[in-house]
């Protein structure tokens, strides 16, 4: 299912959308979660990747977040986060890198959250700003920090694609 992030705004988005109090930048991307089996562990699809005016260049930082819509517990688990971006509209190759964060054991209603994560993690050799840099990133909640299959359930494996301009209205989130 691929969504146009302007469509998120409303109320009708989907049962796995909830809405939070956004980190620093007022965009934050959040997640429900719980146990495997219950499906309540999601990556709620609010802005992911956005210029950020940090002097200048504007800069891409993302801000995700999850939280725990269940009603137990759940494990810690994992974020693995592989982008890929252009450092420039000509460049011939994309810089590429994959991450892991790992997620705290979270009880009913309490979130975690990623805020201001630069997308090109500091790479001068490889910088990731407004104007110069399309790309893409997955987000998977995993239990080891490995390359495996995501979590069970809706929003635990997402695509997400921006524009080198930033416009959020350019970018796309594919469950």
């Amino acid at each position: 299912m691929m969504v146009r992030i302007l469509s998120l705004a409303g109320s009708s988005v989907s049962r796995c959308l909830r809405s939070a109090a956004a980190a620093a930048a007022a965009m934050a991307l959040l997640a429900g979660g719980a146990g495997c089996q219950s499906d309540s562990l999601q990556i709620v699809r609010a802005p992911f990747v956005s210029p950020v005016i940090v002097p200048a260049p504007v800069e891409f930082r993302m801000n995700v977040a999850v939280k725990n819509f269940g009603d137990e517990a759940h494990e810690p688990c994992y974020l693995r986060m592989y982008c890929e971006y252009f450092k420039t509209p000509s460049s011939p190759t994309p810089c590429t890198w994959e991450a892991f964060e790992a997620v705290p054991a979270l009880e009913p209603g309490e979130s975690w959250s990623l805020t201001d994560y630069r997308i090109d993690r500091g790479d001068r050799e490889c910088p990731a700003v407004k104007d110069q840099s399309r790309g893409h990133i997955w987000l998977s909640l995993v239990w080891a920090p490995v390359n495996g299959p995501p979590l069970p359930g809706p929003n635990t494996d997402l695509h997400v694609t921006w524009a080198a301009s930033g416009d959020l209205a350019d970018m796309t989130v594919t469950d």
